[in-house]
């Protein structure tokens, strides 16, 4: 879990570089490592052998065939509706409803307790959020983005033999995630802009209030993030350098480092791409950013392997969005 957590965030802060989650009509956003469908397949069809014996040496050899790598995949889709805009004086708020399905997926294969027994540890997630967002805005140097929503989220840990995997062919079940944790939380984050320097500071997933006495390995513990970008505009392009981490409790700071830069077009090239580095991957975003439409594929490439033992693949990201005009 904590793993797939880190993973998760690093993908919550690669989404921000992108684009804003709650202002599109439409958000369909989906990772996926290299050679996990493979997996997912191979152990399918590793079950449709006529004898128990062949299922279990399917099972075995799969399981063999990958051990000590890791695998993650990580589907998100957003909805969203326009609200009235509220002014009043300077004081302005942009505002819009959204519901979200986050559907996450970690997979890591190893021997370590018997080097003759692999086994497959899966940390399988559905998480649900329901609510309002609104930017808040007094003059132009600064701005609020706050967000009000429910939170379901159920989530199954489990160690699985090649005898176990031999039954089903399954690493996970999303059917199986019926104990759902339900609360209240907030996401907020603060912008401070100063000529062509500009400063985040969030915190997100903030439990205000229980709605279920329901616990989920994964917790409660909010997302913090900080970060600051400068931007260089040229005539036909600008360059945005910047710098930041997140942090959230399941695993050390320095792991949520990191550093990149932005290239974006003028308005009659409306492309950009982004270069993200940290202490384990470098990704390339290059992002089709229009009016009406966005696309965006992402490509991170693990520079150290061995990660905690595992052999960690590259991952790959399609992101395709609707934004309000």
């Amino acid at each position: 879990m904590q793993r797939f957590s880190l993973l998760h965030d690093r993908l919550t802060v690669e989404r921000s570089l992108i684009r804003d989650a709650y202002s599109q009509f439409l958000n369909i956003d989906i990772q996926a490592s290299s050679g996990i469908i493979d997996i997912i397949g191979d152990a399918k069809n590793g079950t449709k052998a006529t004898t128990q014996t062949e299922k279990d040496l399917n099972m075995y050899q799969l399981l063999t065939k990958n051990v000590n790598t890791e695998k993650f995949i990580d589907a998100n889709i957003i909805a969203g509706i326009p609200l009235p805009d509220v002014h009043y004086h300077q004081h302005h708020f942009l505002n819009s409803a959204f519901y979200q399905i986050n559907l996450g997926f970690s997979l890591s294969i190893n021997n370590q307790v018997l080097a003759t027994n692999p086994v497959a540890q899966t940390y399988v997630r559905k998480e649900t959020k329901m609510g309002l967002y609104s930017i808040y805005s007094h003059g132009s140097s600064t701005e609020q983005q706050i967000t009000l929503y429910q939170m379901i989220r159920s989530d199954l840990s489990s160690e699985i033999s090649y005898t176990a995997l031999s039954a089903d062919g399954k690493f996970f079940d999303f059917n199986s995630l019926t104990q759902e944790q339900k609360h209240i939380a907030v996401d907020w984050k603060w912008i401070k802009r100063d000529k062509n320097h500009r400063t985040e500071l969030s915190v997100s997933e903030l439990a205000l209030l229980k709605q279920s006495d329901v616990k989920t390995k994964f917790g409660t513990g909010p997302l913090f993030h900080a970060a600051h970008f400068v931007t260089y505009d040229q005539n036909k392009y600008s360059l945005i350098p910047f710098a930041g981490f997140h942090y959230r409790e399941h695993y050390r700071i320095t792991n949520g480092l990191y550093l990149g830069v932005t290239y974006k077009g003028n308005d009659r090239l409306p492309v950009k791409a982004t270069f993200k580095m940290d202490n384990q991957f470098m990704a390339l975003m290059p992002t089709l950013d229009m009016k009406y439409f966005r696309f965006s594929y992402s490509f991170k490439n693990p520079y150290r392997n061995p990660q905690d033992d595992f052999w960690v693949a590259a991952m790959h990201q399609i992101d395709i969005g609707i934004p309000f005009p």
